[in-house]
């Protein structure tokens, strides 16, 4: 397994898994078509040129959402729920650029550290063909599971994406680490520095699920006393969020377990229920039928009818308003790109400053990272690791 790909993948499906939690209930997907060529001038690994090296994970990972947005939402629960937000993009080449943007939100300055430092060393040689493999994976199983991106060690990807850090090395993060070796903080001589030591993943490392590792059919239940690895339920199991369900259902706003179904433009949908082809979203009073997204300075209803990163600005129950950029206090669709601040529980509000409380990087003002030890926002200090 690659921990530096899985880790990346990890923030990149946790972004997604917050996005559905918030805002609309799913609604709009979007339709169906070819996984092969990808979107974008080249329709290749061309257009990875000019992206450095430290961004180009989020930008393989936006592509292959896009993908599943656009060309398979039908594949699996997962590219439906996915389709539900980056559908809301026009085209999908704005959705490839757009869905860049919001993953790396979450990228910390650590990680681009340990590139520059090289910690995880990417081979460009291998990008070609991690790159289709990862769109071939969106289209069938999916890309991520409950824990991010498990790969096997011989994937493309090991190769493209590597820890360098060995057996004994110190390390920041377990993306740093060579293999399944993590990194380990509690180890001796270290239980005090702010770095850890490369070992192997049964080394005071706990399962994903507490002790536990769960299969396939299998999702982490953490309203026990400890957490436990349940059954996935199937069609009609009460559920509160798609990963409670077997791989090919999603959660509906009825919280039960339903089939995915993607309506075509000019059909009727029930937001929360089915889902709309790409570049539309099920528009009308309450969701009547799936209609192109609405551009900016074009008149709107609701948050969903406008396209990604917009939010419907002055809009009430007796008059439309108008798709415009979300500044502070406006609202905004789950995690949708403001223009000013960040969203958080659908609405635009400033970053925050340091010594301020946050949960993720995106929180917090520029020049600062949350420090998630201390639940705040700090200036951007790098742990030094020892010379030897």
């Amino acid at each position: 397994m690659n921990r530096a790909l899985k880790t990346f993948a990890l923030v990149a499906s946790i972004a997604l898994i917050a996005l559905l939690g918030c805002g609309d209930p799913p609604g709009p997907g979007n339709g169906s078509g070819s996984t092969n060529d990808g979107p974008g001038p080249g329709n290749g690994v061309d257009r990875y040129d000019d992206i450095d090296d430290d961004e180009l994970i989020w930008a393989l990972i936006a592509e292959a959402s896009c993908v599943m947005a656009w060309d398979c939402p039908q594949a699996n629960a997962q590219a439906a729920s996915i389709s539900d937000i980056l559908g809301r993009f026009s085209t999908k080449e704005q959705c490839l650029d757009g869905a860049q943007q919001l993953f790396a939100q979450d990228m910390s300055p650590e990680e681009q550290q340990a590139v520059e430092q090289g910690r995880i060393v990417v081979d460009r040689s291998q990008l070609a063909e991690c790159r289709q493999q990862l769109l071939d994976v969106s289209c069938d199983t999916g890309l991520f599971d409950d824990t991010g991106m498990d790969i096997d060690e011989d994937h493309p990807c090991e190769l493209l994406y590597a820890g360098q850090q060995q057996e004994g090395d110190y390390c920041n993060a377990s993306n740093e680490c060579a293999g399944d070796l993590a990194c380990h903080f509690e180890a001796d001589g270290v239980e005090d520095a702010c770095y850890g030591v490369c070992t192997p993943p049964d080394t005071g490392q706990m399962g994903t699920c507490g002790d536990e590792e769960c299969d396939a059919d299998q999702y982490c239940d953490y309203s026990g006393e400890e957490p436990t690895c349940v059954a996935r339920g199937g069609v009609g199991d009460t559920c509160s969020h798609d990963g409670q369900c077997q791989r090919d259902y999603f959660c509906s706003a009825s919280d039960e377990c339903a089939e995915v179904v993607i309506r075509a433009e000019g059909e009727g949908c029930e937001v929360g229920e089915n889902f709309c082809a790409a570049s539309t979203s099920c528009q009308g009073a309450n969701g009547q039928q799936c209609a192109p997204v609405v551009e900016e300075g074009e008149s709107c209803h609701a948050l969903r009818d406008c396209t990604f990163g917009l939010a419907c600005i002055g809009a009430d129950a007796d008059d439309p308003g108008s798709c415009e950029a979300p500044q502070i206090g406006d609202p905004c669709a789950a995690d949708d790109i403001c223009a000013q601040g960040y969203c958080d529980n659908a609405e635009c509000v400033p970053h925050h400053e340091e010594g301020e409380s946050c949960f993720s990087n995106r929180e917090c003002e520029e020049g600062t990272v949350c420090d998630f030890e201390a639940g705040e926002c700090a200036a951007a200090d790098f742990c030094e690791l020892p010379d030897d």
